[in-house]
C-alpha cells in the first residue's frame, strides 16, 4: 500500500510534486490522467486536471480545466461544439434538437420553424414575448 508521500500507481515520491486524491489514495498527475481521468464522450481522451499541491490532509481540492459535463458525460470544453458551425457551446447558451446540440445563431437559422407571415424562426423566447403582450392588452381593455 502506497503512503501519503508515494503515488499508489507509480510509486513516485510526491513530495513538494503536484498530485490528486483518488478514491482517497495520493495519484501523481500523470497516472490520474492515465488510470483516472474522465474520458471525453467525444474523442474518448483523457481529460486531465490541473492541481494544485496536495497537502496532507487532503484539502486541497484538484480544479478540473478544460471539461464540461452534459447529459451526464464529461466533455473537453473544445470538443463540445455546436454540430452546424462547430463553435465551442462551453458556457454559452445552446439548445438541442433531434440528439444535436446547436448554439443559438444556428438552431434559430437551419433548425427552427419560421413563421409563414413574418418568416422569422419561432422560439420559445418568442412565443415568451407573445404570450406577454397578450396577457398585457387583455388586462388594459
Amino acid at each position: 500500500m502506497a503512503d501519503s508521500s508515494h503515488c499508489f500507481y507509480c510509486r513516485e515520491d510526491l513530495g513538494g510534486k503536484r498530485f490528486v486524491r483518488s478514491e482517497g489514495k495520493p495519484v501523481c498527475v500523470r497516472c490520474h490522467t492515465k488510470f483516472c481521468a474522465n474520458s471525453c464522450a467525444e474523442c474518448h481522451r483523457p481529460i486531465s486536471v490541473e492541481t494544485k499541491v496536495c497537502s496532507p490532509d487532503g484539502f486541497n481540492r484538484p480544479i478540473t480545466s478544460g471539461g464540461v459535463n452534459y447529459q451526464e458525460q464529461p466533455w473537453h470544453s473544445h470538443c463540445f461544439v455546436c454540430s452546424s458551425c462547430s463553435k465551442p457551446l462551453a458556457g454559452s447558451s445552446f439548445t438541442t434538437h433531434q440528439d444535436q446540440v446547436f448554439c443559438v445563431d444556428c438552431y434559430k437559422s437551419s433548425v427552427a420553424k419560421k413563421c409563414s407571415g413574418c418568416q422569422n424562426p419561432i422560439t420559445g423566447l418568442i412565443k415568451l414575448k407573445l404570450f406577454l403582450v397578450v396577457m398585457t392588452e387583455q388586462n388594459t381593455l
